[in-house]
């Protein structure tokens, strides 16, 4: 089944975060993924999508992650793939500028769930990888994010772990830090995570199953 950030869509276990992760509100990036990853109607799945066009900078990256899983079954591939690795790009940054280390495996989850079939399209022709890489990249350096970033938090262990004696921790790096943190996140993706992908590929270009 499909899985989104680590638990079966749909089946979100309820484990209720206290102090400051409860205000940390997820319902409403929770029920457009929803909608989007399973059957929602066509008419419901346009309206978000709509939506999140209209200002992608408002929802979080697993929200532009599941939109990308749609339009990819919709055969708008080069859209897809594009708000994928805008989606993916920005997992990356808001783990870097996360207090939690326990955070680091959503970019993996991020990738399992919705990277497969964007890999499948766009790894063989160099071109086009290189080409909505670019694009991606160019579209997070220049647009400042306005979701709440500490979605990634309640990935982690220090939310549902009791804060001893009332010292609760900073859940993100400081403010002042995160330009130099989101061009670390831009270097690791295109000279790490990509050049891997892409290694890796030419090396076994089954990887992702039959391309279509």
């Amino acid at each position: 089944s499909l899985m989104f950030l680590g638990q079966p869509v749909g089946r979100q276990i309820e484990v209720k975060p206290t102090g400051v992760y409860a205000q940390i509100d997820m319902k409403e990036a929770n029920k457009m993924t929803e909608v989007l990853v399973k059957d929602g109607s066509r008419k419901k799945k346009d309206r978000i999508i709509q939506e999140i066009l209209a200002n992608p900078n408002k929802y979080i990256p697993p929200v532009l992650c599941a939109m990308s899983y749609d339009m990819m079954k919709q055969g708008k591939k080069d859209e897809g793939a594009y708000w994928f690795l805008v989606g993916l790009l920005r997992t990356v940054y808001d783990v870097k500028r996360c207090t939690d280390n326990s955070v680091g495996d959503t970019v993996t989850i991020v990738n399992i769930n919705f990277g497969t079939s964007v890999y499948k399209y766009i790894l063989p022709t160099p071109a086009k990888f290189t080409e909505l890489v670019d694009k991606a990249m160019d579209f997070v350096k220049k647009n400042n994010e306005e979701y709440d970033q500490r979605w990634i938090n309640l990935r982690g262990l220090d939310a549902f772990i009791e804060e001893k004696n009332g010292n609760s921790k900073e859940l993100s790096k400081p403010k002042e830090e995160w330009p130099k943190i989101k061009d670390q996140a831009l270097i690791e993706f295109q000279e790490g995570f990509l050049k891997e992908l892409q290694k890796m590929y030419s090396n076994n270009p089954g990887m992702f199953g039959k391309t279509d």
